[in-house]
């Protein structure tokens, strides 16, 4: 089976999609909010580093193979 990270852009599209959806609902257990203030920064600095491409496999190579 193949595996691929996908372009930065489209990486960046569907985990800050995810985000949005997610960062205002509430724990089903405590109640609390599932992004906090030091949550959401730390998000931030996920969505950054993923637009500056440093999660993204790059164009034309391989980094994954089946042992």
């Amino acid at each position: 089976m193949r595996r691929h990270v996908p372009p930065p852009d489209e990486l960046h599209a569907s985990v800050k999609a995810l985000f949005d959806i997610y960062q205002d609902s509430k724990c089903a257990v405590s109640g609390f909010p599932l992004f906090g203030r030091r949550c959401k920064a730390v998000a931030d600095n996920v969505l950054d580093s993923i637009k500056r491409g440093h999660v993204s496999d790059p164009p034309g190579i391989s980094l994954y193979y089946l042992l």
